[in-house]
């Protein structure tokens, strides 16, 4: 008889073991839940301020092709996917005869509530 009863008593897990068990790893699950959402946020940053610097890229390059007195500002521009292009031409700055060139892309994040914003500049000469 005695034989059973040590048998029994040392079988198993209880029940408080394993309740235990699964709070601390359900905490550990929403820590992870949490990172995933963090990480997800700042691919998708990452990923808008890579194609608002393509965009700036882009235009200051087909400005750099034009000649001097072509060199213009242009009106704001938001295209379809969120992002905003103004075009911003200053005459004889830094000096007589050039003209600085600012290129800016911006965007609002998922949340609208954060505004982002990519400048290029440059100098053209005559």
């Amino acid at each position: 008889m005695e034989k059973m009863r040590k048998k029994n008593e040392e079988a198993g897990f209880t029940l408080l073991e394993v309740l235990i068990a699964m709070v601390i790893l359900a905490i550990g699950l929403l820590g992870v839940a949490a990172m995933q959402v963090n990480a997800i946020s700042g691919n998708a940053y990452g990923n808008k301020l890579n194609e608002a610097t393509e965009r700036a890229q882009i235009k200051m390059e087909a400005l750099r092709n034009l000649t001097y007195e072509e060199v213009e500002p242009e009106a704001e521009l938001t295209d379809a996917e969120g992002f905003t292009r103004k075009t911003i031409v200053k005459r004889n700055t830094p000096e007589q005869g050039a003209k600085t060139v600012e290129v800016e892309i911006s965007w609002e994040d998922q949340t609208g509530r954060k505004n982002h914003q990519v400048t290029f500049r440059t100098i053209i000469a005559k």
